[in-house]
């Protein structure tokens, strides 16, 4: 990685410092390495120019190789085709472009689509982890844009005439990629049924993982030529995807708390009680009943103290402030008034702090009407109104 080169070109500087010019060469050989393998030529330039018998084996042939394994591929990391394959400047904008999204459905679309473009590939298939194991989420090829089956994943054994289950269960097994250049002479899914009749010749299938933990497999393939896909495309889509696996992982959270969001919000306006959300400012997010509730539709959006009785302001704002500091509160009674001011209304008013990682970040208040209660205590058979 970058910050390997970085470490080595360090030490090298230390060791030279401190007297040691034995142990100055071999750090100095794997910065190079790795600023060349990142694309950082204008470094490479600077450490053979500050250390000249770096010039020295330049452009001497490397009889041994090393192998970097990122995302589950194993690469070469000393191929000069590495760099031709893999533009830093571009893989960068990439990631980026990966990481832009937050819908499940729209990074899984360009996913794809940054697939088929950085591999050179005619189709692309994303397989997705399900109850019972993979299944297809989305599919797409050169000519035809991305069809997702988010709302109703099919499982692997259902689309086996459109992928190779086998293939697939292989890399969902070992965790590794795999880069056939010819599907059909590879003896391990001869048998499958896709692989004898679909006419995939070559096949790169990569495995989406985040933390030891298996986030998606991306298969792509090409019926017009044999060898089609190389080791350095792997390397690149390895990378890729390592930024593909945060992004999937960040949009299923995402969709999952929407999704628990809009059935909290579907639950709570049926209660019969008010109930609000308020951030750290006292502006109300959500209310249920908001078009008959505290001042009618004007609290949404709206400051939660704009709504309160000017005298019970202050009770109101130590609450909110008590619940920010992650206190529970309440008031048996606040006063809000309507938007024109002509007739008031009583409330028995709970407020309790919403945390995400140990910060309040919301109030939740529930307050339920005691205006009739209260009239009817303060009505005397004798005197009347007190």
């Amino acid at each position: 990685s970058m910050y390997e080169a970085l470490a080595c070109e360090r030490l090298a500087e230390l060791a030279e410092r401190r007297g040691f010019p034995s142990f100055v060469r071999g750090p100095l050989e794997r910065a190079r390495d790795r600023y060349r393998h990142w694309g950082a030529f204008a470094k490479v330039t600077e450490l053979e120019r500050r250390w000249p018998q770096l010039r020295e084996d330049s452009h001497r042939p490397r009889q041994d190789s090393e192998e970097l394994t990122v995302s589950g591929v194993r690469v070469n990391t000393n191929s000069s085709r590495t760099s031709e394959a893999m533009d830093v400047a571009t893989l960068l904008k990439t990631s980026q472009a990966i990481a832009s999204d937050i819908r499940l459905e729209d990074v899984v679309d360009r996913l794809m689509v940054i697939a088929l473009e950085n591999a050179g590939a005619e189709r692309a298939a994303l397989m997705l982890p399900g109850e019972g194991g993979l299944t297809l989420a989305a599919e797409c090829s050169a000519d035809a844009p991305t069809s997702t089956f988010l709302d109703a994943p099919q499982p692997l054994a259902e689309v086996s005439d459109r992928v190779p289950a086998s293939l697939l269960h292989w890399v969902e097994r070992t965790r590794e990629s795999l880069v056939l250049a010819e599907l059909g002479a590879d003896v391990r899914f001869a048998g499958d049924p896709y692989v004898r009749h679909s006419g995939a010749r070559s096949v790169i299938s990569v495995p989406i993982v985040k933390h030891n933990r298996l986030v998606g497999v991306l298969y792509l393939e090409n019926k017009l030529s044999a060898g089609a896909f190389t080791d350095e495309r792997l390397e690149v889509l390895g990378l890729l995807m390592g930024q593909a696996a945060s992004a999937l992982e960040n949009a299923r959270l995402y969709e999952a708390l929407r999704t628990s969001e809009v059935r909290w919000r579907s639950l709570v306006e049926r209660l019969p009680d008010v109930v609000a959300l308020i951030d750290r400012a006292g502006f109300v997010e959500f209310i249920n009943h908001h078009e008959d509730g505290l001042i009618g539709p004007q609290i949404l959006g709206a400051r939660l103290l704009d709504a309160i009785a000017p005298d019970q302001r202050e009770r109101v704002r130590e609450c909110l402030d008590s619940a920010l500091a992650g206190r529970q509160a309440e008031l048996p009674e606040i006063e809000t008034a309507s938007a024109d001011d002509t007739s008031s209304r009583w409330w028995s008013a709970r407020f309790a702090p919403i945390g995400v990682d140990g910060r309040v970040e919301r109030v939740i208040l529930v307050a339920t009407e005691v205006t009739e209660r209260r009239a009817a205590a303060s009505f005397s058979p004798d005197r009347g109104l007190t």
